[in-house]
């Protein structure tokens, strides 16, 4: 995983463009899963609780995260104060995928399902991960004129496992396609 920038409350994290990897899209679902039990750890720890408190009674610090898979472009921008940067439909779609997303769910695009859904956990060698379907959703204002079905994520139960086959940024570095256009 690679965190590319934060802007505002938005944290853009990629996984696979800097390092070749096999399992991009599983990278990001975990790590988007991740991001939600570490937001609940956090508001139990005991330094932290006062702080959480005045949030209210039964009110809960929630993020919501996003993850599409695809190609992006990416480079260094700035003189004075250079970072690295992606861009393209693929980071338009994630950010899509959180905005339209469930607080406290991952939600993923239909790229995403289709490369992480039979990820297997090591342990048992049962599903990782339940996809559950959100319908088919627009996707015109990322600039996409096609309807997708998109999904909300969950880690399969220990020994349990199944469901549906099924704001992150999952990023393929298409080496083999590079190899043929040169």
């Amino acid at each position: 995983m690679k965190k590319i920038k934060t802007l505002g409350d938005c944290y853009v994290a990629s996984a696979g463009i800097l390092e070749v990897t096999s399992d991009h899209a599983t990278a990001i679902v975990t790590f988007g899963l991740e991001m939600h039990n570490k937001i609940a750890a956090l508001q139990e720890m005991g330094d932290l609780k006062p702080i959480f408190a005045k949030m209210g009674p039964g009110k809960r610090l929630q993020i919501r995260v996003g993850a599409h898979s695809g190609a992006v472009v990416g480079g260094v921008v700035g003189v004075k104060k250079s970072q690295f940067d992606i861009w393209g439909e693929t980071v338009d779609i994630a950010n899509f995928m959180e905005s339209e997303g469930v607080a406290q769910r991952l939600h993923v695009s239909n790229a995403t399902w289709l490369r992480s859904r039979h990820k297997l956990r090591e342990s048992d060698q049962k599903k990782k991960f339940i996809f559950e379907s959100r319908g088919m959703m627009d996707l015109s204002d990322c600039g996409v004129n096609e309807r997708v079905e998109t999904f909300l994520v969950s880690l399969a139960p220990e020994g349990g496992g199944g469901g549906r086959a099924g704001s992150f940024v999952e990023l393929e570095d298409n080496h083999e396609d590079r190899k043929k256009n040169q």
